[in-house]
């Protein structure tokens, strides 16, 4: 089911903002090939699914109630992502202010539908449905694969297993992740600066040679027109997740499969917009870019396959 709305979602955003047969085909092949469709856990594609209808039904002005009812969904895929409703809402609601009548309703129905959601959750647990507290542990096995690869020490090599001996060692009498940042600052701050360097670096493997088409359509966003909402969504959505998560863990490459479709859809979309503007060698590296990149993803898809928990 996951794997199922992930492609159909993908193809709808492609059929939505690209109109060449070529370009469609190209960016179903780099949604396919890339493997994101076998990411486990798969709460990481179920958003994808829901976030790439979203960026649909904003702009293409869905139903408000349908759409908000996306938006909520995808933000409650996982806590983090909870963070970035909010401002998605208000960028909608932004857009439509003068153009929609009551849209005061977007950011209330994206708040009533993420409550309603909730609601039975609070009916059995009570306020245990939202206390848990994660990031702590999170934090401790990341800080731990980190670390490792640095230490001369007898540790084992399975960041799970080790994590609490260094968690005792580099931050005694740390309880949460508050208690690292206000007692040991240096090391949480050393633990900034490497995740930073672990996450673009996973990022910049996620996309490949996708970075080119990218930041193509970044530079000339000015000139896009349409286009310039969906980017504006997808790049306030990253934000809102990757940096939070960042500050207690690394990003994944698995992180990159809930924005890649539209990411790919949407990069494509700007290269077709601007195929009269760019110069022929950019043109050409772009195409490239796109070429190279399908057949290196076709190539890695079975290690992507066996090691989708991991990535």
């Amino acid at each position: 089911m996951a794997m199922l709305g992930y492609l159909v979602s993908s193809d709808v955003l492609i059929r939505t903002f690209i109109q060449q047969p070529l370009a469609r085909i190209s960016a179903l092949l780099l949604v396919a090939t890339s493997g994101f469709a076998l990411i486990q856990p798969s709460s990481e594609i179920l958003a994808g699914s829901l976030f790439t209808l979203f960026v649909v039904a904003a702009t293409r002005r869905w139903p408000v109630i349908l759409a908000s009812l996306l938006l909520a969904g995808f933000a409650l895929c996982k806590v983090e992502f909870l963070l970035a409703a909010p401002f998605l809402a208000l960028l909608w609601w932004w857009r439509e202010r003068r153009t929609l009548k009551n849209s005061w309703r977007i950011p209330c129905l994206v708040g009533l539908w993420v409550g309603l959601l909730l609601a039975p959750g609070f009916a059995v647990h009570g306020s245990r449905v939202i206390a848990g507290n994660r990031s702590f542990a999170a934090f401790s096995v990341h800080y731990a694969s980190l670390f490792l690869p640095h230490q001369y020490q007898p540790y084992s090599l399975d960041p799970w297993k080790s994590a609490i001996a260094i968690m005792n060692q580099v931050f005694p009498e740390a309880k949460s992740i508050v208690d690292v940042i206000y007692r040991y600052p240096k090391p949480y701050l050393d633990f900034l600066a490497l995740s930073a360097i672990q996450s673009i670096s996973n990022i910049a493997a996620s996309l490949k040679l996708m970075l080119v088409p990218m930041l193509t359509t970044m530079v000339n966003f000015k000139t896009l027109g349409g286009l310039r909402f969906p980017i504006l969504l997808i790049t306030v959505a990253m934000v809102c997740t990757l940096i939070p998560g960042w500050m207690f863990a690394f990003v994944h490459i698995r992180y990159m499969a809930k924005f890649y479709p539209a990411i790919i859809g949407l990069s494509l979309a700007g290269l077709q917009a601007l195929q009269s503007r760019l110069q022929p060698a950019t043109l050409l590296a772009n195409l490239s870019a796109i070429l190279i990149t399908i057949i290196w993803q076709t190539f890695n898809f079975p290690m992507i396959a066996s090691h989708s928990h991991f990535l």
